[in-house]
């Protein structure tokens, strides 16, 4: 699902949840900044990580996203993968140029 503009994306939910006393039916991301990646530095683990940042970018507090039907949680996280694909070929690409992932046998 390509960002429709180049600075947001919007997810239908299939399961409308309630934030803040409203039914939201659909949730808009804005793209992400460096700022709103660090809110991941706060997870207790990737699925926490992953709920902080969807908020992040909702403008959502992140308790909000608890009641998330787990398959909306996934096609949230999916929308997300244009912005956050090149990031992650990047810190794959300085990786292996400089001898494999941290930890890796050499």
């Amino acid at each position: 699902m390509p960002p429709t503009p180049a600075n947001e994306v919007r997810v239908e939910l299939e399961v409308p949840i309630e934030i803040s006393g409203e039914v939201v039916r659909q949730l808009t991301f804005h793209r992400p900044k460096v700022r709103d990646l660090l809110v991941m530095d706060q997870a207790k683990g990737e699925v926490d990580g992953t709920r902080r940042l969807l908020a992040q970018l909702a403008g959502v507090p992140p308790s909000q996203l608890n009641e998330l039907d787990a398959a909306d949680f996934v096609r949230c996280s999916n929308a997300l993968a244009p912005w956050l694909a090149p990031l992650a070929a990047l810190v794959k690409k300085e990786d292996e140029e400089a001898g494999g992932p941290k930890g890796a046998a050499e």
